[in-house]
């Protein structure tokens, strides 16, 4: 559940979601350093899961909203904390890594690693099972293929069968 300060810092969110892009989790936090090529003391802001990705959305000096974004598929990692002072998330992909800081503890950032992490899995599983399946249906082609060559199917059923694999 998404608390009631969480919801007050998601100003303007729906600016940056997809049409149909639903949030799954949020919780509240700051990061501090290098954001944009932006050094900040602190940006308080919130980090959003939805079901493409993850983004940090914070409210600039300037008054304006913007958002750091990560697509799960590429988040190569994104580890929890507890502090004393609040929970910590650490997420990184290839090029860049950000940490988001004194997440209240009442906010359960654990619960929304593990979103992440099930959302991730998911990804990877659906890209694994196209690929095998290309792969297994091109494997399958080469067999009928081979089975035509050899005479023992003709090339209308060669054909028949190559259309119903690529679902032509």
């Amino acid at each position: 559940m998404i608390s009631k300060c969480t919801k007050e810092r998601m100003r303007e969110i729906e600016k940056v979601l997809g049409e149909n892009e639903e949030i799954i989790d949020a919780v509240t936090g700051t990061v501090n350093g290098m954001l944009f090529g932006e050094k900040s003391d602190q940006l308080k802001g919130v980090l959003v899961l939805t079901p493409k990705r993850v983004l940090f959305h914070y409210k600039r000096k300037s008054g304006y909203y913007r958002s750091k974004m990560y697509p799960l598929e590429e988040i190569s990692n994104i580890a929890f904390e507890k502090g004393i002072l609040g929970a910590n998330i650490q997420m990184q992909n290839s090029i860049s890594s950000l940490k988001v800081t004194l997440i209240p503890l009442n906010e359960n950032a654990e619960e929304f690693v593990r979103k992440t992490k099930l959302y991730i899995s998911e990804i990877i599983r659906n890209k694994t099972c196209q690929v095998t399946g290309s792969h297994d249906t091109i494997e399958h082609i080469k067999k009928l293929s081979n089975l035509n060559k050899q005479g023992i199917i003709t090339n209308e059923e060669f054909t028949a069968k190559k259309k119903q694999l690529l679902g032509i």
